[in-house]
């Protein structure tokens, strides 16, 4: 009878301490504390490297873009969105011209807006997070040959 009441008791001590851990871990996943936030990333294909970007609070973002594709480019439009990238993407009109192996801001005056999966303009606090698609229309000076290309970024909000 003794080491039955002995085994009780070990198995409701564990029992407690286990259905705490499960509350304790629950609360934290719930609070998100075990989901860090994305570091900021911006990342395109070959050849064309984001050498920095801002995100207001009002949704507005500005890159700065470098490109290493052999030819001099005339960027055209913008698109940033959470939308995946489709046919024909709305995008915001700009006129940027980038020589080969150089930089240059794109969204000189213009307002390049971040958009939510709506369509609508996404405004965040100070430090939070948006994560999106950045979708870049540019020409080939010398070929004419117009080019879309898709990056990802994950930027805070300054």
């Amino acid at each position: 009878m003794r080491k039955a009441q002995s085994a009780m008791e070990y198995l409701s001590t564990y029992s407690w301490m286990l259905l705490i851990l499960i509350i304790v871990v629950g609360v934290l996943v719930y609070m998100g504390a075990l989901n860090p936030p994305s570091p900021p990333s911006c990342v395109f294909p070959s050849n064309f490297v984001c050498r920095g970007w801002k995100l207001t609070t009002d949704g507005n973002l500005t890159i700065d873009m470098y490109q290493n594709t052999g030819h001099i480019i005339n960027v055209k439009g913008v698109n940033c969105t959470k939308n995946p990238p489709s046919v024909n993407p709305m995008l915001t009109a700009v006129d940027v011209l980038i020589r080969n192996s150089d930089h240059e801001r794109i969204a000189n005056g213009t307002n390049i807006q971040c958009l939510d999966a709506s369509g609508a303009v996404m405004p965040g606090n100070i430090g939070s997070t948006y994560s999106g698609k950045l979708l870049i229309y540019y020409i080939e000076n010398d070929t004419a040959v117009p080019h879309l290309i898709v990056g990802s970024i994950t930027a805070r909000y300054e």
